[in-house]
């Protein structure tokens, strides 16, 4: 029967899980309910029951998910109930952080059935996006991960904290989350700083990637390949993010994007002038052996074409939603309101190209449109991973082997000049915070979504912080809601920033003039990148090519600028990330400015009560007898009031 027993036990041990978890948790449901638990425990069918009981008191076992639903429903008819605060560990967020978790437990409200099949579509779901690799990994690991979830509350804790899984209280179920950032994520987030980093420090130890077979070519092909996939990737997800949102509804938020990418080119530019005129200029012929090997100096590239190429695709963004709105009838609805001359001089023009014949052929060709932006964005960051990082290494080890350190040395004009405009343009943005109402604390929870952003180096994956900072410093949910998923489209402060600030320093470098069609030229390029580019891997390597041939360098100049820009890059584009979610924000706290004053003000005002409240007097207790018990009495100061005088009558 011992044997037995240790058997029953040993499934279900579950010692010093992450954060002591099973420990927390069952030290709460003892501390009030200890008589549910044994119940409950006891009920198991088998042998062994008591001894497990006396196990899972010693915190040497765990409860099964069902176990502790049934637990909680007994708690809950004897009126107790366990606190989330005293279970959850602030650094794993799970479902049992929540206390509306608890609660739909002991309501019966969620069941260990209905959470396993919650589990189980989040899981398939989670199957779909993964990569070869994952799939293939995934052979050696557990056949059956949710069944083994199930089996203890401390396995189930872990599952849903590895898998980003979180209770939603407004839903009442589990839904996918922010998965946890391992070791692995960090290395991976930095994986092109590695590579440069790595083919530098080879270059600088004597061994040339470049003079290996393969590697040699990979720089070549790699940068050769780069504008012909970079040009349809950049059109068609313009394509995608105009025809999924109203220019016209939105175009107040729209806008003030375009403002602040505008500022972003301003800052660029007056900089750079000024930082050219203190400092010398990179001299190109400097690194003329770190040309990119393989390629040419010249020849033709689509990123001459950049500015038609997204003009193209942005009306063909425009002719699709018409053509679906009027698939749908939505123009054939008679409005009450008379349209203007102009509104019907569009009408009659669209109607040439635009009808009931024409439409959904138009609509067809959408369709096919956006299922190529999903396969050109799943196809284009595998690119840049597969051929960018050994083209990267090899191009640095090439660059070092043969410039050595005085190479990086004689580009610290660009660097120099590259980090004051990012610090410009940061202090730019906090005085336009501080200009709109932002003080004090509020700079504080700002600098937390910045650092975010730095840290992870996606706008994308930052939403939530901003959503959450926006959300501490006043800003309303209706506004939170519309404009922080709107910049992550279409609002890159920073990008413009670094593209500008590249692309201008690039002119001065090799010595030409530039003249004012240049500068709107590479000011619209940028503007049109930066408002409808997505975030990519290592996005100023595909941006940067189109922003450049603006301002009419040749291949073989631009191959250099990328030389020098390519060791820095990485700090770089974590820097300009920062900018981009200081630039999301910003156009969030401009329309709600008042709404911050107001709100900080009844803070304000709040505080100081609580001040008065604390600082009034206490009164005084005096004890006094009336011969038939002792009482303490408040003893009340006297207030003398006026005798009132009586109202004259009316006339006198």
């Amino acid at each position: 029967m011992e044997n037995v027993t240790k058997k029953s036990l040993k499934a279900t041990t579950a010692v010093q899980r992450p954060g002591n978890f099973n420990q927390r948790l069952l030290a709460a449901l003892l501390e009030n309910g200890e008589v549910a638990v044994s119940g409950v425990v006891k009920k198991m069918p088998g042998l062994g029951a008591d001894a497990r009981f006396e196990e899972i008191k010693k915190a040497r076992a765990a409860l099964s998910v069902a176990e502790l639903a049934e637990i909680l429903q007994e708690m809950d008819k004897n009126g107790q109930k366990i606190s989330a605060s005293k279970v959850v560990h602030e650094k794993r967020k799970s479902p049992f952080n929540e206390q509306a978790f608890y609660d739909a437990l002991a309501k019966n409200i969620q069941t260990a059935e209905k959470l396993k099949a919650e589990l189980d579509a989040l899981y398939e779901a989670e199957k779909k996006q993964r990569g070869y690799l994952q799939k293939a990994f995934a052979i050696f690991c557990d056949r059956d991960p949710l069944a083994k979830a199930m089996s203890s509350v401390a396995e189930f804790e872990k599952f849903t904290y590895s898998h980003g899984i979180k209770y939603d209280t407004t839903q009442q179920k589990l839904v996918a989350g922010e998965k946890p950032r391992s070791g692995w994520d960090k290395v991976w987030d930095n994986r092109f700083l590695i590579a440069a980093a790595g083919g530098a420090a080879l270059g600088l130890a004597g061994i040339n990637l470049g003079l290996l077979p393969l590697l040699g070519a990979t720089p070549g092909l790699f940068f050769g390949a780069l504008p012909w996939l970079a040009a349809p990737f950049i059109g068609l997800n313009i394509f995608k993010s105009f025809s999924q949102y109203s220019i016209i509804k939105e175009s107040p938020t729209l806008l003030r994007f375009a403002a602040i990418t505008a500022a972003g080119l301003g800052i660029a530019a007056l900089t750079t002038i000024g930082m050219t005129h203190l400092l010398p200029v990179v001299d190109p012929a400097s690194f003329a052996a770190g040309v990119i090997p393989g390629m040419g100096s010249g020849g033709f590239s689509p990123m001459q074409y950049m500015l038609p190429i997204i003009g193209a695709f942005s009306a063909m963004a425009l002719m699709y939603k018409r053509a679906k709105n009027t698939v749908a009838g939505a123009f054939n609805e008679t409005s009450d309101k008379p349209a203007s001359k102009l509104k019907k001089a569009y009408d009659k023009a669209v109607g040439l190209v635009m009808n009931k014949h024409t439409a959904p052929a138009i609509v067809a060709v959408g369709k096919a449109g956006e299922k190529a932006t999903d396969i050109m964005n799943k196809v284009f960051p595998k690119f840049i991973d597969v051929a960018g990082i050994p083209a990267i290494a090899t191009l640095l080890s090439i660059t070092m082997a043969t410039g050595g350190l005085g190479l990086l040395g004689a580009f610290a004009g660009y660097y120099v000049t590259a980090f004051t405009g990012l610090a410009v343009g940061g202090a730019a943005m906090m005085g336009a915070y501080y200009k709109f109402g932002a003080r004090g604390k509020d700079f504080k929870e700002i600098s937390r979504a910045a650092i975010a952003g730095f840290s992870i180096s996606s706008s994308s994956a930052t939403m939530p912080t901003e959503k959450e900072v926006l959300k501490k410093i006043g800003v309303s949910k209706k506004t939170r809601d519309t404009v922080v998923p709107l910049g992550g489209v279409f609002n890159m402060y920073g990008t413009s920033l670094y593209m500008g600030l590249t692309a201008f320093y690039a002119l001065s470098m090799f010595g030409a003039t530039p003249t004012t069609m240049q500068y709107l030229n590479t000011a619209m390029t940028t503007m049109a990148i930066a408002l409808g580019a997505p975030g990519i891997p290592a996005s100023n390597i595909t941006l940067l090519d189109p922003v450049l041939r603006q301002t009419g360098l040749q291949t073989n100049d631009i191959n250099k600028v990328y030389t020098m820009v390519l060791p820095a890059d990485r700090l770089l584009d974590m820097v300009q990330t920062g900018l981009n979610v200081l630039g999301d924000m910003i156009a969030a706290v401009h329309p709600d400015r008042k709404r911050m004053r107001y709100v900080r003000a009844k803070n304000i005002k709040k505080i100081r009560e609580q001040r008065l409240a604390a600082a009034k007097p206490v009164p005084v207790i005096e004890a006094v007898n009336d011969n038939k018990k002792d009482m303490l009495t408040p003893v009340v100061p006297e207030v003398k009031v006026a005798p009132q005088q009586k109202p004259a009558a009316p006339g006198q």
